[in-house]
């Protein structure tokens, strides 16, 4: 099986042309600047494919992925703390507008490579798929978002990808929003539509307005990787 980085089939994962860079993010679940190490690993590529056993849990996955930088790269590296520029998500003064979403037994993920339609309601808010857990759309200047059955975490993460897009940022641009709301479980349909240029609420607006959280500007410490040794030729299998 070939694909991009991080590709995985129930028993073996295959990186293509990845950098250096990107398992570690992977493998520690940090962002490029939380990773402290030589310029290389921004730039050299690596294809590199292992065995998976079936039935491995993410966890599982994540540590494999780690012995495996360790043992071909020869990766040793220690933890610190760094402080970033963070974005602070609370609930506002009005209480959240999200809902705690019951335990569907029937419920199913949306099955890889399943072909995704553009539909959308009256509002233009997108039309999720059985199985979808959320969507964009983008049209006349105004992002509008559904969610479905997300975690705080998964809506963080969208979250990060809408600010880089509201500010006119790549996507990749490492964004850290860190969760105070203190909200847990999944959320039932959600729904927000901001605006990264001018006429419609912006992303701070409408997220306080339309699902009662709020943003704010902080300065955080934040766990950084700093890699003490690293090989650029990894070793044969």
């Amino acid at each position: 099986m070939r694909g991009g980085p991080g590709t995985t089939d129930p028993e073996r994962m295959t990186w293509s042309g990845a950098t250096l860079q990107a398992l570690l993010i992977s493998a520690y679940g940090v962002k490029t600047d939380q990773i402290l190490g030589p310029g290389w690993i921004e730039s050299e590529r690596y294809d590199i494919e292992a065995k998976v056993p079936p039935g491995s849990t993410r966890p599982q996955f994540i540590l494999m992925l780690q012995n495996l930088l360790a043992d071909r790269f020869k990766v040793t590296l220690h933890k610190d703390t760094k402080e970033f520029s963070v974005y602070e998500l609370t609930v506002a003064k009005d209480g959240p507008k999200l809902k705690p979403s019951p335990i569907d037994p029937d419920y199913k993920p949306l099955a890889e490579g399943t072909p995704l339609r553009n539909n959308a309601d009256e509002d233009g808010f997108p039309i999720l798929l059985p199985g979808q857990r959320d969507a964009e759309r983008f049209g006349n200047g105004v992002v509008h978002s559904t969610f479905r059955m997300s975690t705080m975490s998964d809506f963080v993460t969208d979250l990060e990808s809408l600010i880089n897009l509201a500010n006119g940022d790549s996507p990749l641009s490492p964004v850290h929003v860190v969760d105070r709301t203190g909200l847990t479980g999944q959320c039932r349909p959600a729904q927000g539509a901001a605006d990264p240029g001018s006429s419609a609420p912006s992303l701070f607006t409408a997220l306080e307005k339309q699902l009662g959280l709020k943003l704010e500007h902080s300065k955080q410490p934040l766990d950084v990787i700093v890699i003490d040794h690293v090989e650029k030729t990894p070793t044969d299998n």
